[in-house]
């Protein structure tokens, strides 16, 4: 009995997981707005990866609206009681 219910906790934790990526691409339709108010858009794969980020974690991917390479970076913040959530967004030199 013990075993089906943290089952069923799991399965509700991904579902809610899930479910908050999902609602959150369907609003934003895969945009960001970085520290610099410079707007940015995802694939839609590229989107989730860049959501599910923990605090300070780094990802490259390709930004469709620029056509380049960008280094994206998730600092969340609590201050006064406002939890706020900032992209830190550089583009990628590439050498060729």
């Amino acid at each position: 009995m013990k075993f089906f219910k943290k089952t069923i906790f799991l399965s509700l934790i991904v579902f809610l997981t899930t479910g908050c990526a999902s609602t959150a691409l369907g609003i934003t339709g895969g945009k960001i707005i970085s520290h610099d108010f410079k707007i940015y858009h995802f694939s839609d794969d590229d989107y989730l990866d860049i959501f599910n980020l923990k605090n300070s974690e780094r990802i490259t991917k390709f930004c469709t609206k620029h056509e380049e390479q960008v280094e994206v970076r998730k600092m969340r913040k609590y201050n006064d009681g406002v939890d706020r959530t900032i992209w830190i967004v550089d583009i990628v030199e590439t050498v060729e």
